[in-house]
């Protein structure tokens, strides 16, 4: 027989003992183990999960980053002769040697 208890959770009547049994373990009062032990269990396990994490990230790939042909020197933007620019755009040579101003005027009229 289905009962509900002072918590509104369904249970069911043992009719021998007249004691209501919850359906779901977790709702029992008084659990076979132990909050402590979980929490145990729940660090071992994340412990591992950690372990893994750190030899799964130490394999990836770093990116390297291309170094700029010609030494890394003074560069001059082929059109308007600036030395300073927040990044360099491909131009018509194919190289990026116009400053980001010009090259985006390049750009568009392409």
């Amino acid at each position: 027989m289905r009962a509900s208890n002072q918590a509104g959770n369904s249970a069911v009547a043992d009719e021998s003992t007249g004691l209501e049994t919850p359906l779901i373990t977790e709702l029992q009062p008084a659990r076979c183990t132990s909050w402590q032990s979980e929490l145990t269990s729940l660090t071992r396990h994340n412990t591992s999960l950690t372990t893994e994490l750190s030899a799964l990230l130490s394999l990836r790939r770093k990116r390297k980053r291309r170094k700029e042909q010609g030494g890394g020197g003074e560069r001059d933007c082929a059109n308007c002769q600036a030395r300073t620019t927040p990044e360099w755009r491909r131009g018509p040579s194919g190289k990026r040697d116009l400053c980001n101003g010009c090259g985006l005027r390049w750009a568009k009229k392409v």
